[in-house]
């Protein structure tokens, strides 16, 4: 796994958590705000397609 991969699937997983957090701490407080989940799942959504097709890349450059 490349360094610029591994650093994508982190940044991914540590939007998806960002957004989580955001969307429970909005909720209990009473202002939940859904368009700032939605961004920061979004954004991990493509940090995440960026690391799946750089995974293909990888193989593909070994043919």
């Amino acid at each position: 796994m490349t360094p610029l991969r591994l650093i994508s699937l982190v940044l991914a997983a540590v939007l998806f958590i960002a957004g989580l957090l955001w969307g429970v701490y909005t909720a209990i407080r009473g202002e939940f705000q859904p368009e700032w989940v939605a961004s920061f799942w979004t954004l991990a959504g493509m940090a995440y397609s960026y690391a799946y097709f750089a995974k293909w890349y990888e193989r593909w450059l070994k043919e």
